[in-house]
């Protein structure tokens, strides 16, 4: 998770949240993650994070989830 000063600070993975239970369960973060995939009709189709950039996130006191809607975002 990217912090405020620029660095980064790991946390526990907890997998994927959609956008409405986010609100309501932590608070928004970037995520910095290597690539995404996302499930189709012949298996998951991976995309690679282009560096410097970060996936929106949702952090809760037990770790962190990537949000979903309908796809992961990429900021």
């Amino acid at each position: 998770m990217l912090r405020r000063s620029g660095e980064y600070r790991y946390v526990r993975w907890l997998g994927f949240i959609n956008r409405d239970e986010a609100k309501s369960h932590g608070k928004p973060v970037k995520l910095e993650i290597s690539r995404i995939g996302m499930a189709s009709d012949v298996g998951v189709v991976w995309e690679d994070v282009p560096k410097g950039k970060h996936v929106q996130g949702c952090l809760t006191r037990d770790g962190a989830y990537a949000v979903v809607e309908p796809h992961v975002r990429v900021l």
